[in-house]
């Protein structure tokens, strides 16, 4: 089908950040075929008056656990680790594949809805969302969670690999796999080393939480002598293109580290406000040069 967008104010995110005023899109069979002026040959389908409306590329959401969409509202205004530790892990362990699927075509509406066309995902029974996001037409970079809980390392582990096997460059290429390592405190060293080796052979990413709570900051010191970050940076999971969620505890050597492995940092003001973490230094981050994207 071809569509004709006109007299639109366009912001076009482009290098020079342009913004037209009054101008067209052609679009052919989902595929921008002209921004701006738009030739008189182009025969649309469909034509759409965007008189007084803003036109603007897809928002990405780079960190989300899509269905958890289910849980809103549950187990609000109490701190972090009470909140996934006593209530949020607990009802994790009951979910099935169904509820996955289910809260995952809601989250993914509800992002839609909200003009976000790709998003970045870390859950479990990953398949599910994968399997929405082929019939809803978004695009996302999924990651199976990894834990190192109750012995199940090796299942998680053969699940990611599994999944990124079979997902990845799927839905027309709209489906990237990462793994997903949930954290430094929930996945050992040795286990994270594991990580970093079954991403390098595939050549993929890896999307992790890492200092996230004062908390964290301080177990690792205590048990390791050094920052998450400086853990991490140490094992060599930087070695792979890396999405660091939330960063928000991080020192000045942190954010050298940071910079220096070229780590995405996503910040989540609204989690981060939510469970009482605080906020991200998000200028001395964009600052030092590294690229903060938002989640």
């Amino acid at each position: 089908m071809k569509i004709l967008i006109k007299n639109a104010l366009i912001l076009t995110v482009n290098q020079q950040n342009e913004v037209l005023g009054n101008a067209d899109i052609a679009i052919d069979n989902g595929c921008l075929q002209a921004i701006g002026k738009v030739s008189d040959n182009f025969e649309a389908d469909k034509v759409l008056d965007a008189t007084k409306q803003i036109v603007l590329p897809g928002l990405v959401n780079a960190h989300t656990h899509i269905p958890m969409a289910l849980f809103r509202n549950y187990a609000d205004d109490l701190p972090f680790w009470p909140w996934l530790l006593e209530k949020i892990k607990p009802a994790e362990d009951h979910l099935s594949a169904e509820h996955v699927c289910w809260g995952a075509k809601l989250g993914v509406l509800e992002l839609i809805q909200s003009g976000v066309t790709c998003f970045s995902d870390m859950y479990f029974y990953m398949d599910e969302v994968a399997n929405v996001v082929k019939e809803s037409g978004i695009r996302a970079c999924l990651s199976g969670v990894l834990l190192e809980v109750d012995d199940l390392g090796p299942t998680f582990m053969k699940e990611a690999i599994d999944f990124h096997d079979s997902w990845h460059g799927k839905a027309d290429g709209r489906i990237n796999a990462f793994f997903g390592p949930h954290s430094m405190y929930l996945c050992g060293p040795e286990y994270l080393r594991e990580t970093t080796a079954e991403a390098r052979k595939r050549k993929t990413g890896i999307h992790i939480h890492l200092a996230e709570s004062r908390q964290e900051v301080a177990d690792s010191n205590e048990k390791y002598g050094k920052s998450p970050v400086q853990h991490l940076a140490d094992l060599g999971l930087f070695e792979c293109l890396t999405a660091a969620a939330h960063c928000v505890h991080v020192s000045s050597e942190d954010i050298e580290l940071l910079a220096k492995h070229k780590v995405n940092v996503i910040n989540n003001p609204t989690s981060n406000m939510k469970l009482a973490n605080g906020f991200a230094p998000v200028d001395a981050l964009l600052k030092r040069g590294v690229n903060v994207a938002l989640g």
